[in-house]
C-alpha cells in the first residue's frame, strides 16, 4: 500500500482534482441561475457542498499523515501552512475585491452592510469565517464565494497537531471525539441561526476527524488485495435512501482505492484499472496539484464573464450566453490557476520547505 511514512497516498490529488472542477461546474451553474425539469439548482447546491466535505475529510487525512511524517516546531508548521494558503488565497481575493468596486452593484451577490473596509479586513483576517452574521452580514462569502471554507480550513490548521495528538494518545483520544461532538451540538443548539453557511469549525469538525481517523487506522489494516466492491455498493443503496451520506460514500470509494497492496495495482481490474485513470493518472495528478488555484479563482473568473459576454455581445440567446460563458470560464480559469501555481503557489510552498529546514527541533506536541 502506498502511503506510509514518507510516501503519498495514491488517488488524493486527483480526487481533489475533480472535487475542485465540480465545485466550478456548480458554481457556473448556480451564479447562471440554470434550472430546468432536467436540472435542479437546489440538487446541485447540495452536490457542491458534498464535494466540499469530501475535501474537508482529504483535509484532515493530508494534514495527518504531513504530521505524522514530518517533525517541526509549531511555528514553523503553522507559518508553513499560511504560506500554503495564504498567498494564493489574498491574490484570489484582490481580484475579487477589485471586481466587485469596478463592476456594478447589479452583479454582486448583495450590498455589503457594513461596508467594503469592514468585509475586507475581516478577510484578511483568513477567520471570517468564524464571524456571525449580526456582526458583518454574510462575511462569510462576501467577497469571495469559496472563501468560507478557507478560513474553516485555516481554523483547522490551528489546532489540528493538538488534535492529533490527543487521537493518537489512549488517555485523551475519548476526550477529543467528545468535545468534537459536542462542539458540534452546541453549534446547532446556539450559533447555527447567525451563519448563513457552516463556515464555523465546530460545525464541520466532524468531517475533519473522520479524515484524522481514516488515516490513523489505515496504517494498522492489512493492504487490500481487491476493491472493495461489495462495501462501496452497500453504500451505494444506502446514499439512494439518505442523500446526506453522498460524502461518506465517497469517501468510502477513495479509501478502498488508497489502501489497496501494490500487488493488486500491479494487475488491477476494470474497476482499479478505472480509478487508477481517473484518480492516479499523470493528467489528474497535475490537475490536483492545481486544485486549490482552480477552487480560489474560478468565482472570480465566472463572475467576470457574466457581466463581459453579455456586455460585449448582447444579442446572443440564453443557450449561447452559457455555452460561451461556460467555455471561457474553463479556459480562463485553467490558465490563471497555471499562473498562480508556477507563480505564487509554488515559490511559497519552497519558502516554507526552507523555513523548515532551518528548524530542526521536533514539533512542540508529541505526535
Amino acid at each position: 500500500m502506498s502511503g506510509m511514512h514518507g510516501q503519498v497516498f495514491r488517488g488524493i490529488e486527483g480526487m481533489r482534482a475533480w472535487l475542485a472542477w465540480f465545485v466550478t461546474a456548480s458554481h457556473l451553474i448556480l451564479l447562471f441561475d440554470l434550472n430546468s425539469p432536467f436540472l435542479d439548482t437546489a440538487l446541485v447546491h447540495k452536490l457542491a457542498y458534498s464535494a466540499v466535505i469530501v475535501f474537508i475529510m482529504i483535509s484532515g487525512f493530508v494534514i495527518t499523515n504531513l504530521l505524522i511524517d514530518k517533525s517541526e516546531p509549531y511555528r514553523v508548521y503553522i507559518t508553513r501552512r499560511f504560506f500554503r494558503l495564504y498567498p494564493v488565497y489574498f491574490i484570489c481575493l484582490l481580484l475579487s475585491v477589485l471586481q466587485q468596486i469596478m463592476i456594478p452593484l447589479d452583479y454582486q451577490t448583495e450590498p455589503l452592510d457594513k461596508g467594503l473596509n469592514t468585509h475586507l479586513f475581516l478577510h484578511l483576517t483568513f477567520l471570517h469565517g468564524i464571524v456571525p452574521d449580526f456582526v458583518a452580514n454574510g462575511v462569510q462569502t462576501s467577497l469571495l464565494g469559496p472563501a468560507w471554507s478557507l478560513s474553516l480550513e485555516w481554523q483547522f490548521y490551528l489546532i489540528a497537531p493538538f488534535v492529533i495528538a490527543g487521537l493518537r494518545s489512549e488517555v485523551c483520544r475519548y476526550f477529543v471525539v467528545l468535545g468534537f461532538f459536542l462542539a458540534m451540538i452546541l453549534y446547532i443548539e446556539f450559533a447555527k441561526p447567525f451563519y448563513r453557511i457552516t463556515s464555523f469549525l465546530p460545525a464541520m469538525g466532524i468531517f475533519f476527524l473522520i479524515g484524522i481517523a481514516t488515516r490513523l487506522l489505515i496504517e494498522k489494516i492489512k493492504p487490500l488485495s481487491r476493491f472493495p466492491l461489495k462495501t462501496v455498493a452497500a453504500c451505494g443503496l444506502i446514499t439512494c435512501s439518505f442523500p446526506f451520506l453522498l460524502p461518506l460514500t465517497i469517501w468510502v470509494v477513495l479509501c478502498g482505492y488508497l489502501a489497496l497492496s501494490n500487488e493488486a495495482t500491479k494487475k488491477p481490474g476494470v474497476i482499479v484499472r478505472a480509478l487508477t485513470i481517473l484518480l492516479d493518472s499523470r493528467l489528474s495528478r497535475a490537475a490536483g496539484k492545481r486544485s486549490y488555484a482552480v477552487y480560489g479563482l474560478h468565482w472570480v473568473v465566472i463572475n467576470l464573464l457574466l457581466y463581459i459576454v453579455p456586455l460585449t455581445m448582447p444579442d446572443l440567446s440564453m443557450g449561447e450566453y452559457f455555452a460561451i460563458t461556460a467555455v471561457g470560464s474553463i479556459v480562463l480559469t485553467i490558465i490563471g490557476a497555471e499562473l498562480l501555481h508556477q507563480l505564487v503557489e509554488k515559490p511559497w510552498i519552497r519558502l516554507g520547505q526552507r523555513l523548515r529546514m532551518l528548524s530542526p527541533k521536533p514539533l512542540i506536541v508529541s505526535i
